[in-house]
């Protein structure tokens, strides 16, 4: 069975700042729906993405969340269909709609310059949307001006200790310290460092 736990609550994420807290509560609180996350590769900012959905709608599931990988189709055609679909589903008791859209910096020219008006039709409709990306100056300036900008970069080795400590303790796995040694080692990023649970 592997150590890695699913992260369900806020208190399993390890904010890098004070404003990325602040700005993740308010989310969860619906005080902010869109926010933008931006970070180096492997930094943990889909994982973050996925539990703060889940925080603000509880009776979210995987399925329930609309999610598009702009490196794996990036296309006006594809975003367009996103968008239609995000006006027509809706999950959970509430109806709730939900978008996560990773990587958005590997959008098409074109798809990127249609960004901005296919997020003005759900201006003020409170319709959460969290877009995550590596690299945050190659995103248009009016489509980052609507989102509340968050860095999420990698773990430092005391918060990255921290949370695997914290993460074999929920699953009741006594880590030992040759362990611990072994994923620090290799634990270049957070996605590294879950790579390395799953096979404790």
């Amino acid at each position: 069975m592997p150590v890695i736990c699913k992260p369900m609550g806020l208190g399993d994420l390890v904010f890098p700042t004070s404003f990325a807290e602040r700005s993740c509560k308010a989310f969860v609180a619906g005080s902010l729906n869109w926010l933008l996350l931006y970070g180096p590769p492997g930094s943990g900012k889909t994982a973050a993405a996925h539990t703060l959905m889940r925080c603000r709608i509880p009776d979210l599931t995987d399925f329930d969340v609309l999610e598009h990988n702009a490196s794996a189709s990036n296309s006006i055609e594809s975003l367009e269909r996103v968008f239609e679909g995000l006006k027509v589903y809706g999950w959970g008791s509430s109806g709730q709609k939900v978008l996560i859209l990773d990587e958005v910096d590997q959008l098409s020219p074109k798809a990127a310059s249609a960004l901005k008006g296919m997020l003005d039709w759900f201006e003020g409709k409170n319709t959460p949307i969290i877009m995550t990306t590596n690299h945050v100056a190659k995103l248009d300036a009016a489509v980052r001006d609507r989102f509340t900008e968050i860095n999420w970069p990698n773990l430092n080795t005391l918060a990255m200790t921290q949370w695997i400590k914290d993460q074999c303790v929920k699953a009741g796995h006594t880590l030992t310290q040759a362990e611990l040694n072994q994923i620090l080692r290799h634990a270049s990023s957070f996605r590294k460092a879950e790579q390395a649970l799953r096979m404790l």
